[in-house]
C-alpha cells in the first residue's frame, strides 16, 4: 500500500494521498489510477464484458438519478411494480463508504443548484476528464509529438516526430 501511495504520489499528475485519508479511498484512487477499477470489477462479478459492467456502475453509482438501492419497474409479465437491487450500488457502498458519501454530497449540490436536476456530478466529472486531456495533449505537444485524442484515449500517431516516444 506505501509503495503504491508513493508510485501516485511521485506521478508527475499533482496528486497526493495523503496519510489520513481512509484506506477504502486510497484503494479506490489506486485502482482508477492503475487503471484497474473496471478489471477488479470484472472478476468480483465473474464478468467477462467491459462496457457492460461500466455501464451497469454509471447506472447504478456514479449517474443514477437517485441515491436508492432499488430500481422501481413494471413486471412485463404481470404488470406489477417490482423493486430491483442496484447491487453494484450497494456493493460499491459498502466496499467504498468514504467514496460513496462523497459521490452522494456531489450529486446533492446538483440538486440544490440545478433545479433537482441530477446532472452536476457527471458533467462535473467530464470537465475534469476534459481539463486532464488537455494537459496530457498540452505536455506532447510541447515535446513535438504528433498525437490526437479520440474520447478518452490518446493516440500517438505513427509518424517521423514519433520515434522516440517511450510509454513513460
Amino acid at each position: 500500500s506505501n509503495q503504491l501511495k508513493n508510485l501516485v504520489n511521485q506521478s508527475g499528475y499533482g496528486i497526493q494521498i495523503s496519510k489520513s485519508l481512509p484506506e477504502d479511498v486510497v484503494r479506490y484512487i489506486i485502482l482508477t489510477f492503475k487503471g484497474m477499477f473496471w478489471d477488479e470489477s470484472l472478476k468480483k462479478y465473474n464478468e467477462d464484458d467491459r462496457s457492460q459492467i461500466k455501464k451497469e456502475y454509471f447506472g447504478e453509482v456514479f449517474y443514477s438519478r437517485s441515491n436508492d438501492r432499488y430500481i422501481r419497474q413494471k413486471n412485463k409479465n404481470t404488470g406489477k411494480t417490482e423493486y430491483i437491487q442496484k447491487q453494484k450500488r450497494i456493493d460499491f457502498e459498502r466496499e467504498y463508504p468514504n467514496v460513496w458519501k462523497v459521490i452522494k454530497e456531489e450529486r446533492n449540490k446538483g440538486k440544490k443548484s440545478n433545479n433537482k436536476k441530477n446532472n452536476y456530478l457527471p458533467c462535473k466529472l467530464m470537465q475534469i476528464e476534459s481539463t486532464i486531456f488537455q494537459e496530457i495533449l498540452r505536455r506532447c505537444y510541447a515535446k513535438g509529438y504528433d498525437v490526437v485524442n479520440i474520447h478518452d484515449a490518446i493516440v500517438v500517431v505513427d509518424t517521423k516526430n514519433n520515434e522516440s516516444v517511450s510509454s513513460d
